[in-house]
Order: C-alpha cells, then structure tokens, then sequence
C-alpha cells in the first residue's frame, strides 16, 4: 500500500497574466490500489500536501507501510458552522434560516455555492427507513449513472449499490444523523471503486448531514458535500 509515484502540474484557469490568482495546482497520487487527483488553490494546505507526500515518499521507498493506507473510510467531526475555507457553514446558515425545510429557495442558495449538484435528499417512508429522493447530477461522475437512476426511490440500504461497502458505510451515519435530528460534518477521507476497473478512487471531502422536512411535510435528511483537497492526511 505504499505510493508508486506522484505526479504534479499546473492547471491554467483562462487567459490571465497573474498565476497566482488563478493557476491552480494538480496533484496526482498513485498507490497500488487507489488513485487520489487534488486540485489546490489555498498555497497552505498544498504546501502541507506537498510535505506530507515527501515524508510518505521516503516511507514508501523504505517499505514502511503508512497506517492510514489501511483505512477504506474515515470521517472527522467538524463543528458545522466552523469557517475553513469551505462553503458547508453557509449551507447550514441557509438550513436555518428556512426554518429545516427543503424548499425552492434553499435549492437557489445551493445552486449559487455550486454544490446543489453534490446534494442528496432523503425522506421517510411510513416503515421509517430513509430513501433517496433526489440525487445531484454531479454525482453521476462518481457513481455513474446507471446507479443514480436506479438508486432514486430505493432505501439508503439498498443492497445493490455500485460500491455496496461505500454505500453502506455512508447510510450508517445518514441514519445516525437522522434519528439524532442534529446537524452534524464531518471531513472525510474514502475509497471509492471506480465506475468501471478494479481500482480504487480516493477523495477528501467535505459533508454536512441536516435534518429537513420536504416541500409536502415529509421528515428527511439532505446530504451536501464539497469536494476539497487534503482535508485529510494520508
């Protein structure tokens, strides 16, 4: 489970004469089995990636096996409303400000953060079991699409999922946070399979899990995460 190699390149965001505010850095990390492509615009959490890669490096050439690269799945809690960079503290203060509902002008809030495509809704059905409502499109890309269609309308645990191991590891803590009826984040690291291969995909990310009531008065959960580079050590 040790690094093969890392791969570094920069990213040119238009026309623009001034690389340091809009070149951004790609970083790509080949292990064995898994993947893990970073883009960075903030130079201090590149800067601690970059130091971290070096020391895992060393590591790797060495044969010493880096703990966390046993780890499929990892979740730190964050305060929801604490600031880092990310927009997840403004998707809780628009959560609130709605008073808990999912409703039109929540989706518009979403949409201009650029994260009502990362967004999943969930509701209850009378059994009390949680099921996908809505799944944003820019999910598709991980999970493909096949999954997203097939999984609209089914339970959270529903068996036949693209990475079953993934999927229920994530409706454990949906349940979690629904029946806590809190908001709760986590930053998290996972191993995701690819849509198709063998190979693994890794991603840091940003999660909030808040509890809703849907246009109609349904009880339920929406789940936005944001994509964001290490989060996480390795």
């Amino acid at each position: 489970m040790g690094l093969v190699h890392y791969e570094c390149g920069i990213d040119e965001i238009g026309n623009t004469p001034v690389p340091s505010q809009f070149d951004r850095l790609r970083i790509r990390i080949h292990s064995p089995n898994w993947t893990l492509e970073e883009i960075y615009s903030r130079p201090e959490r590149l800067v601690r990636r970059l130091d971290e890669l070096q020391k895992l490096w060393t590591l790797s050439k060495e044969s010493v096996v880096p703990l966390s690269a046993w780890r499929p799945y990892h979740a730190a809690a964050v305060s929801p409303l604490e600031i880092d960079g990310g927009h997840l503290p403004s998707v809780v203060e628009a959560w609130s400000d709605h008073g808990g509902r999912f409703c039109p002008e929540l989706a518009k809030h979403l949409q201009k953060l650029g994260l009502l495509g990362r967004t999943i809704v969930l509701r209850e059905k009378h059994d009390g079991r949680l099921f996908y409502q809505y799944i944003g499109p820019e999910l598709q890309e991980r999970f493909g699409e096949l999954w997203v269609r097939d999984a609209n309308r089914r339970p959270i645990d529903w068996d036949e999922q693209h990475d079953p191991e993934f999927s229920a590891w994530c409706a454990e803590a949906y349940f979690a946070a629904y029946f806590d009826q809190q908001p709760k984040r986590h930053h998290v690291d996972a191993l995701i399979a690819e849509v198709a291969g063998e190979r693994k995909i890794r991603v840091n990310y940003d999660r909030v899990m808040l509890p809703i009531t849907t246009m109609d008065g349904t009880p339920g959960l929406m789940v936005v995460s944001e994509q964001r580079a290490g989060l996480l050590p390795l």
